[in-house]
Order: C-alpha cells, then sequence, then structure tokens
C-alpha cells in the first residue's frame, strides 16, 4: 500500500523491481491524489519497462525538465537503481514540497526557475530480507556478501530494532 500524506497530488509513481535474475518487474505506475493510498498488486506485472520508462520521462518533462534532461536523469540511474537487484518506489515530488523542504533563492531573481526532484524509497521484500537473515548467521560471510549493499544499513537498523 501506498499512501499520499501530502498537501498536493503525486503526479506519478512507478513501483519497480529488479530481481537477481535480472528481469524487471513494473508493479504498478499512476498518480494517487492527496490524502489516497494505492494498493499494489504484486501478482502482475502493470506495463512493460519500456512503457514505464516513456511514461515517468514524459512526467519529468511535465514537470519542468527538458526532454534530454529527463532522459540523462533516467540513464544515470540505470546501473544503481534500474539494473541494480532490488524493489524501489520512485515518484515526482510536488514543486511546492520540494519549496517548502528546501528553499532557494537566487539572486538576481531568474525569470523563471523549475526544479524537478525525484523521490526514491528502496523496500527490502520479505524474500530478501529472509536471505539476509539467513547470511547474518555468519558473520563473515554476511559481510564479504553485503558490505557494499545499498540495503545494508537498512537491515542492519532492522536487526538491531527487532
Amino acid at each position: 500500500m501506498i499512501n499520499n500524506n501530502l498537501q498536493k497530488d503525486l503526479a506519478n509513481v512507478l513501483v519497480y523491481e529488479r530481481t537477481n535474475s535480472g528481469e524487471t518487474k513494473i508493479w504498478w505506475q499512476g498518480s494517487i491524489n492527496t490524502k489516497n493510498s494505492q494498493k499494489v498488486n504484486l501478482e502482475k506485472t502493470f506495463s512493460t519497462p519500456e512503457e514505464a520508462f516513456e511514461i515517468f520521462k514524459n512526467e519529468l518533462v511535465k514537470a519542468g525538465l527538458y526532454e534530454k534532461e529527463a532522459k540523462a536523469m533516467l540513464a544515470t540511474w540505470d546501473n544503481s537503481y534500474f539494473k541494480t537487484p532490488g524493489f524501489r518506489v520512485f515518484w515526482i515530488v510536488p514543486s511546492s514540497e520540494v519549496d517548502k523542504l528546501l528553499p532557494l533563492e537566487v539572486n538576481p531573481t531568474p525569470k523563471e526557475l523549475k526544479r524537478v526532484f525525484v523521490g526514491r524509497c528502496d523496500i527490502i521484500t520479505p524474500s530478501f530480507e529472509k536471505e539476509m537473515r539467513e547470511a547474518y548467521k555468519n558473520t563473515d560471510n554476511f559481510y564479504k556478501k553485503f558490505s557494499s549493499h545499498r540495503y545494508l544499513p537498512t537491515f542492519i537498523n532492522l536487526v538491531n530494532n527487532k
């Protein structure tokens, strides 16, 4: 379940998974109105990765990026987010939220200022958590396998707080 607790609608949310076998799955993509939720069905993929990335790129352009910038942004994330195994949720942060969280003042004031931010949440799936917990039983092997893994800090926090 994805909740939008913001005062603004989320124009585009992308629920993405790259499996250990290299398969790409788009579980859901769409908008979520303010104060609403979206249930994500993990039994059926929503669209192809190509369709999803095209939609996300177009939403980035609607948010204020030039098409080349949007393509470059997605290309920048290709290895670290899209080709690295993991379950992630991406969303375009409403500009009013960006302005509230990170106010920006430019002098002299430009004619136009557009900032486009994308939020990302890496999620440890139950099966991956189980894999990490099994490996954690042998700390030496665990750290050899997961020492530079992006989920390591989250997992250690999870283990220490349970």
